[in-house]
């Protein structure tokens, strides 16, 4: 898999699965910091599991079939998702006042990893990206959030920490679920999978109108200055494509920025979001890691009096979802939005909340 490759991390002290695919039957031989383990392809596809590694190197590693593969520079350490809407895939480089942290911002202790954006309709086997140093040249276009969280977490605990990001803006959570899952609930089932046909008839009965309209305005020579319609999400398609690739990386935890795309529907979140959470543990098959959620910042204007407000009401459910989690974090980020933005460019407070977070939670501090 193209999860593995040079400058790659690996999860300490727990086992480490590594894969990848081969001939039928081919032999393949998995060596690493003088462990070999050997394993048989089946079906064209091979696994093996390597036993509990300590942080550091680097080192290399070798995958030895009819032809070597050698991935250099690979550590041991703590790797981290990092997931959700456009406020987790908001760069670096558009943050308030990036330019020091950018310049400082060469560790070869900290790697990052950028997952390509998908939508799959079957969950797919392989990612096809590259690890990376983090050096003023591979981290503007990073999530700000996940580079400022994976930076205090790697002084904070002196170890190599590995950055894999997966985001998309405007995805709302049943993106990020598993087809079985969503089918499982039966409100989810039909408020959301049973919704889907009928909201892209509607979204392709306004591209139609839409078109229709641009080509009469074009006819007359007048000005036509609509946008042309959204897509909808279809539910799934970023599991699929996104985090399915992932499973069964070995990870410490997640970190997730989202909510903003289901403030409308703030109540089932309350379940939908623990459910997802549930989804990912049980398919990783890693027991229930860590998973550390940022609750909305504040957006809209400001009122002198107290109202309804979705998002308020997400916010509670963010919370109330949290509750429900062995091992799970909110992140208050209140104090740091902005009321005329919603994308608030001050995003060092968040990855350091994430942060001290996870230094509670993942490593008992």
């Amino acid at each position: 898999s193209d999860l593995f490759t040079d400058k790659l991390v690996l999860q300490r002290e727990t086992l480490v699965p590594v894969w990848g695919w081969a001939d039928e039957g081919e032999e393949v031989t998995v060596a690493f910091r003088g462990q070999q383990v050997k394993t048989t392809a089946k079906d064209g596809c091979w696994m093996v599991r390597l036993n509990k590694l300590t942080a550091g190197g680097p080192n290399d590693l070798t995958v030895t079939g009819k032809n070597t593969v050698t991935l250099k520079n690979v550590l041991g350490g703590e790797v981290w998702i990092a997931s959700g809407q456009s406020n987790m895939e908001w760069p670096l480089s558009a943050s308030y006042q990036p330019e020091s942290d950018i310049a400082a911002s060469a560790n070869p202790m900290l790697r990052l990893y950028t997952v390509p954006k998908l939508k799959a309709e079957a969950p797919v086997k392989n990612v096809s990206a590259n690890w990376q140093e983090c050096k003023p040249e591979t981290v503007p276009n990073f999530s700000a959030v996940a580079y400022y969280f994976g930076r205090d977490l790697q002084q904070a605990l002196k170890v190599p920490v590995g950055l894999i990001h997966t985001s998309w803006g405007g995805s709302p959570a049943e993106v990020w679920m598993s087809e079985p899952v969503l089918a499982a609930n039966f409100e989810y089932k039909r408020d959301i999978l049973d919704a889907y046909p009928a909201a892209l008839k509607r979204y392709q009965e306004s591209v139609a109108a839409y078109e229709k309209e641009a080509a009469a305005a074009k006819d007359a020579g007048k000005p036509f200055k609509k946008n042309r319609p959204w897509s909808p999400w279809k539910p799934t398609e970023l599991y699929n494509g996104m985090i399915a690739p992932l499973i069964p990386f070995a990870i410490q935890g997640a970190i997730w920025y989202q909510g903003e795309s289901n403030a409308g529907r703030a109540r089932e979140y309350r379940t939908l979001f623990a459910d997802m959470v549930k989804n990912w543990r049980q398919d990783w098959g890693q027991g229930d890691f860590t998973f550390l959620q940022v609750q909305l910042a504040p957006f809209m204007a400001i009122k002198d009096q107290p109202g309804e407000s979705a998002w308020a009401e997400l916010r509670e459910a963010q919370v109330l979802a949290a509750k429900t989690l062995p091992n799970a974090g909110v992140a208050v980020i209140t104090d740091v939005g902005d009321e005329k933005d919603i994308h608030p460019n001050k995003k060092e407070p968040v990855g350091a909340r994430l942060a001290l977070a996870a230094r509670a939670i993942a490593y008992g501090e």
